[in-house]
């Protein structure tokens, strides 16, 4: 009877017709695959293990990737093609973006010049180093117009370990917040883990995303086990994901 209650699942088993809502899949336009055959790859991959639909988020970020929804989209079109080419196109494949919250950000925001995730929700990220001491403004900003905000990986930003309060705040603005699912695992560290568990208990998650850039990083993810008490956390974060993007 142990045996069963603790066992484990690798975690594909549960992303099965999952939509990934952030993940490096356009080649060379950021730190992700660097060639049309990397890109095609990666995907027909991630396919194999069950993830049928993705949404495409390459990095804006405006001191390293200052990529424009126009390079992307071409980018996006590029690939697209080609995967129809190889009769590799998944069922959902569509194009965003990861926006850092830069300068950059607010002008294209006062532009309404955003790709978005689907409809209002628009995924972005912080810098590693520091909290944006604008972040207030851009998040009420961004409400003001009408968006949702998605934040990218909040247990990858070691600041928000010791200022959690700022995430509650964040939180009861609207804020949405999708964890990493290699973030299921220890890749990024013990204390990134730590911190997603304790994010995930405490019920801060609306969405799943894999935030893959590489087949390392699929490999990594498609080894991750999975307790019992682990996926009853997820599987509604999960099944949130395909219901909103799908």
């Amino acid at each position: 009877m142990l045996t069963i209650l603790h066992k484990k699942r690798l975690l594909p088993e549960l992303l099965q017709d999952y939509v990934d809502i952030h993940c490096h899949l356009i080649h060379d336009i950021d730190d992700g695959p660097k060639t049309l055959y990397d890109s095609y790859h990666l995907i027909k991959r991630a396919m194999e293990l069950g993830i049928n639909g993705f949404i495409a988020t390459p990095h804006i970020m405006a001191d390293m990737y200052p990529n424009t929804p126009q390079l992307i989209s071409a980018q996006y079109d590029e690939l697209k093609q080609h995967l129809e080419e190889k009769d590799c196109l998944p069922k959902v494949f569509k194009v965003a973006a990861e926006y850092m919250v830069d300068d950059n950000f607010e002008i294209q925001l006062n532009n309404k010049n955003l790709l978005l995730l689907s409809d209002r929700y628009v995924l972005i990220e912080f810098p590693f180093i520091q909290i944006p001491m604008n972040i207030e403004f851009i998040i009420d900003s961004l409400f003001a117009l009408d968006y949702i905000p998605v934040l990218a990986h909040p247990e990858r930003y070691r600041y928000f370990h010791h200022q959690g309060d700022f995430l509650t705040l964040l939180k009861q603005k609207g804020c949405k917040f999708q964890i990493n699912a290699l973030s299921l695992s220890t890749y990024y560290g013990n204390s990134i883990h730590k911190a997603a568990m304790h994010l995930l208990e405490e019920g801060f998650y609306s969405f799943l995303g894999t935030d893959i850039h590489n087949q390392l990083h699929l490999s990594k993810l498609s080894e991750i086990k999975v307790k019992k008490n682990v996926e009853r956390l997820i599987t509604p974060l999960i099944e949130n994901t395909k219901n909103i993007f799908d």
